[in-house]
């Protein structure tokens, strides 16, 4: 397993473990296909994800079946061993993302999740930046960004189609400190 606390790792097998800011992000398991179902079934998740709504018990089995590709990394978001309250994604081209259950919004999850997963994938990706990308009309995932020291970038917003509709996705980007932590 792979754990990581506060800028440390230790390799012991090949899972991944990531602990910081009173979150745990780990690996989906078989275990959480229910909770996974109750956390994406949801149309604003829809609205502003690839996911699928419904979000049925197949979609999260597919959904399982992609995280454990690896590529890219996606972690369940949990407080301690309890079921997950949400995902973070880490792709290798430094790309973030998250998503927090509805009925876990409102506590400050998202923006630690962020901050853990932006730890880990500096250390491991060796990147100077990471990003994410984030539609003008979503104010919520605006304050996370900003909270965790996401600014907006000088690239042009992206223009994307998806699920019929047609949508700008703004970028923002954090750098790597000089000590190379985030």
């Amino acid at each position: 397993m792979l754990t990581i606390r506060l800028g440390q790792f230790v390799t012991t097998d090949e899972r991944v473990r990531l602990e910081g800011e009173g979150l745990v992000l780990r690996e989906w398991t078989e275990g959480d296909l229910d909770v996974m179902v109750q956390l994406f079934d949801e149309p604003i998740i829809a609205w502003r994800t690839p996911l699928p709504s419904p979000f049925k018990r197949v979609d999260a089995e597919q959904h399982l079946a992609r995280a454990r590709r690896r590529d890219p990394l996606l972690l369940a978001a949990a407080v301690e061993d309890e079921p997950p309250l949400g995902e973070v994604m880490i792709t290798s081209q430094a790309h973030l993302a998250y998503i927090i259950g509805r009925q876990h919004r409102g506590q400050a999850l998202a923006s630690r999740a962020l901050l853990t997963a932006a730890d880990y994938a500096f250390l491991m990706l060796r990147t100077p930046v990471l990003r994410l990308e984030i539609e003008p009309d979503n104010h919520a995932s605006a304050a996370v960004a900003r909270r965790t020291g996401f600014a907006p970038s000088r690239a042009p917003a992206a223009t994307v189609e998806d699920k019929g509709r047609t949508f700008t996705l703004q970028l923002r980007e954090r750098r790597r400190k000089p000590d190379g932590t985030g």
